[in-house]
């Protein structure tokens, strides 16, 4: 079993996609970025592959709007989740980054995870919005 640093994670970003990312999606560069190395180090050390992150963060898409209406569950629920499925997708691409597992099955399942998240937050939105099923609190 290989044994992964921080250092290791960060090294394998390459300089031109960091500069992309600062430039369009600034909460992604200094937020989700900084956090999924830790947690990218976490998961490549227990041996979990980037595809099962992806599926881990579909998983967490469906949970949104199913547990919205069983539970009626506010939208800081909603929020939370999505602020994990962002998290895990730059974990998920950190991971096949360095261990080099780059493959066309998790590339498609990458970009379907993030339609599906993006079909299940405002299908979540919709029922919290739905008069008469949502909960009293915002």
């Amino acid at each position: 079993m290989i044994s992964y640093k921080v250092s290791d994670i960060r090294k394998s970003l390459d300089k031109e996609k960091l500069e992309k990312e600062y430039n369009t999606n600034f909460i992604g560069h200094f937020v989700y970025r900084k956090l999924s190395f830790y947690i990218t180090y976490i998961f490549l050390n227990y041996n979990i592959s980037a595809n099962l992150v992806t599926i881990l963060s579909i998983i967490l898409c469906l949970s949104m709007p199913v547990l919205v209406y069983c539970l009626h569950l506010s939208y800081l629920y909603v929020a939370f989740i999505s602020i994990i499925f962002y998290l895990l997708d730059h974990v998920d691409g950190n991971i096949a980054r360095v261990s080099k597992t780059n493959s066309l099955l998790g590339k498609y399942l990458d970009s379907f995870a993030g339609i599906f998240h993006d079909i299940c937050f405002y299908i979540s939105i919709g029922l919290l919005i739905m008069p008469g099923e949502t909960t009293d609190y915002p």
